[in-house]
């Protein structure tokens, strides 16, 4: 965590001594960061490609913090709050997708899932 908080430029506060130009987040106060971010910005807070933010969203969406969509806009923002939740809570197992492998399952799962559907009946 010592890695998001010089990277964010953050500093612990209660969010009584918070001044108003501050954003308090789970007990941080973000300060450097605007209230939306683009898909530019949140590139370079990531570290990741522009590209594989945008295919992410798509692909798996575990790996990305979900998006604002503005109505009659085709850019996409995120909340500044949403970002720096998703990444100092990261993603549980069960956010993620199941892993399935492509293709025809195998013959001996195709017959130990017929049994289990009609019964065994040898």
């Amino acid at each position: 965590m010592a890695s998001l908080n010089h990277l964010l430029n953050v500093e612990r506060r209660t969010a009584e001594a918070a001044d108003t130009a501050a954003w308090p987040i789970g007990g941080i106060v973000v300060q450097s960061l605007p209230p939306t971010l683009n898909l530019y910005q949140l590139s370079e807070l990531l570290h990741r490609a522009p590209a594989t933010i945008l295919s992410d969203r798509t692909r798996a969406p575990h790996r990305v913090p979900p998006a604002v969509e503005i109505p009659d806009a085709r850019a996409l923002c995120w909340l500044t709050t949403t970002v720096v939740d998703w990444m100092l809570n990261p993603a549980d197992k069960s956010r993620r997708m199941p892993h399935r492998r492509p293709g025809r399952p195998k013959k001996a799962e195709q017959i130990a899932s017929q049994r289990r559907q009609y019964g065994d009946e040898r």
